[in-house]
């Protein structure tokens, strides 16, 4: 009776309800520099946890989880997140079509830079998770960082199959979503 009306968003894991009113109008989007993002904000980390509880999982593929790691003093944090950035996402992009991620940087304990990534695909029929998909990503990994040693064959890029949004929404709490300490904000 005294209630103002209201917008429902249904999906597949959370209903939102909204009021309804028409969207603001804001201005342009904030000026970003380089690290003036200091660390990963808890509204930040709620934000993606909701962001995940909204996506279409029946139209992806079944997720994959990777760690990417390097040889210690081989590369600077720049170049390592060059590396990152630059060259494997590009060449992730040309492997899994219509590929899909989310990906966090996070320090060692001794504060050098690896970063996790959940990956997803857009195209329902491959299987990213088969030995096919991740022989391909793994030596995409090792040109990036320019290391084709066994060590790196075998603990570079470790590859593991998500089989449940529950088990996405898990490594996402323990991998992605958690709190920086201050090694990560150092990186």
């Amino acid at each position: 009776q005294n209630s103002k009306p209201v917008v429902l968003r249904v999906y597949e894991r959370e209903i939102q309800v909204l009021p309804n009113v028409p969207p603001r109008k804001t201005d342009k989007m904030p000026l970003r520099r380089k690290g003036d993002i200091k660390h990963f904000s808890k509204s930040s980390r709620l934000r993606l946890m909701r962001k995940l509880n909204r996506v279409q999982s029946q139209l992806l593929t079944e997720p994959i989880f990777i760690t990417l790691t390097h040889r210690h003093g081989s590369h600077t944090n720049e170049e390592f997140q060059h590396c990152f950035l630059k060259s494997f996402l590009t060449r992730l992009k040309e492997i899994v079509p219509e590929a899909c991620w989310i990906w966090r940087l996070e320090p060692h304990r001794n504060g050098k830079p690896h970063y996790h990534l959940i990956a997803w695909s857009f195209r329902k029929k491959i299987t990213i998770s088969s030995e096919f998909y991740a022989r391909k990503i793994r030596k995409a990994w090792r040109d990036s960082i320019n290391q084709h040693d066994r060590a790196a064959e075998l603990y570079s890029c470790k590859i593991e199959p998500l089989g449940s949004h529950k088990k996405v929404m898990s490594y996402v709490s323990k991998y992605v979503a958690k709190e920086d300490d201050h090694k990560g904000q150092e990186i």
